[in-house]
């Protein structure tokens, strides 16, 4: 048996059936995590270019978890409460939350309908990581892992690249296996007397 051929054989169906689900694609699901006061609205507002706030755009999913989404706007935001620092049940129960959530796209065989990345806002002027972020982070990761979901950190409000480079080594340190850490800021600020432009940077 030739070996060799039925492995690039296999291989080659695989790269088939991905490119064929791909092609069905047509709206990217983005889950958006983090502690309350951590950017997340200010960052959906600007992605989106519209106070969601006002025009009320979320649509409910659960009692807590909404996805909003701009007809013929190819990303679709998965909005999720705050993330609570009041104990290991509020932080579990935001997890189960996240998780039925990832769950219930896979179980409808829809790409469109699937969580496909998720990031983890982060303040970067607070110049913490929290302990509670960190085990929701770690546990997610664990019971996740077959999911396959990447996740990337989104470091908010960086107006510093110094405070954003100290708090992207306090990230590092905990080799969470996160797809990378990115700084944003994502609203107009004024400094000095001026007006900084809204921007989305990485370093």
């Amino acid at each position: 048996m030739d070996t060799n051929y039925n492995v690039e054989n296999t291989a080659s169906e695989i790269i088939e059936k991905v490119h064929e689900a791909y092609s069905k694609l047509n709206k990217f699901n983005v889950m958006i995590l983090g502690k309350t006061g951590a950017g997340k609205s200010t960052l959906i507002n600007n992605i989106f270019r519209v106070d969601l706030a006002k025009t009320g755009l979320g649509m409910p999913i659960t009692d807590q978890i909404r996805k909003i989404e701009i007809s013929d706007y190819p990303l679709a935001i998965y909005d999720t409460p705050g993330l609570e620092m009041s104990g290991k049940n509020a932080v579990d129960n935001l997890l189960d939350e996240v998780l039925g959530e990832i769950r219930s796209g896979i179980r409808s065989g829809d790409m469109n309908q699937m969580i496909h990345c998720i990031w983890y806002c982060v303040a970067t002027p607070s110049h913490r990581f929290e302990e509670a972020e960190i085990y929701f982070l770690k546990n997610f990761f664990g019971k996740a892992s077959s999911f396959k979901i990447p996740v990337i950190i989104v470091m908010t409000q960086s107006y510093s690249n110094s405070d954003a480079n100290l708090l992207r080594n306090k990230i590092l340190s905990e080799n969470l296996p996160v797809r990378d850490i990115v700084p944003v800021l994502a609203e107009d600020f004024e400094f000095d007397g001026g007006t900084c432009g809204t921007c989305i940077w990485s370093g």
